[in-house]
């Protein structure tokens, strides 16, 4: 899933990715990307690796 992000980062690097209608919140593919980095090696640093499935609920 990360190359897939990766790779829409780079194809609409400053299009809107996500936009609240109701809130004052959007973002790009670019800072989708870099926000998915970040918690991704966050895991890795906790010794997850890939394959290992995480439930986060609702």
């Amino acid at each position: 899933m990360g190359q897939q992000i990766a790779e829409m980062a780079a194809k609409y690097l400053d299009d809107n990715m996500i936009d609240y209608t109701d809130r004052d919140y959007f973002g790009t593919w670019k800072e989708f990307n870099k926000e998915c980095e970040f918690i991704a090696r966050g895991f890795m640093a906790l010794g997850l690796k890939k394959l290992i499935y995480i439930y986060l609920g609702n």
